[in-house]
């Protein structure tokens, strides 16, 4: 994470991260899709591409607690099923 922060809010893609990394595109690609699901990044709609959010300079910078992330990932796990349920309702 500290990698996209130091990019400033720029989108990079994980084979871009990993050329860069001492991990694979696969690992950086998990490792990014688990921080968006945090809110601690956020991926571009287009493109498998990733940037910090403030979210996650926060964490950085210690003002966040794993348990407010833990927070974050149940609220979006309820998002979705309440997404899922509306397009199953709708059809």
């Amino acid at each position: 994470m500290q990698f996209l922060a130091d990019l400033d809010g720029y989108w990079i893609k994980p084979s871009s991260m990993s050329l860069n990394l001492p991990y694979g595109r696969q690992a950086v690609a998990s490792h990014c899709a688990t921080l968006a699901e945090h809110g601690l990044v956020e991926r571009h709609a287009d493109v498998a591409a990733y940037r910090i959010v403030e979210k996650g300079r926060a964490y950085l910078r210690n003002e966040l607690s794993v348990e407010d992330l833990q927070e974050t990932s149940a609220e979006n796990e309820d998002k979705d099923e309440d997404e899922n349920e509306d397009r199953d309702e709708t059809g």
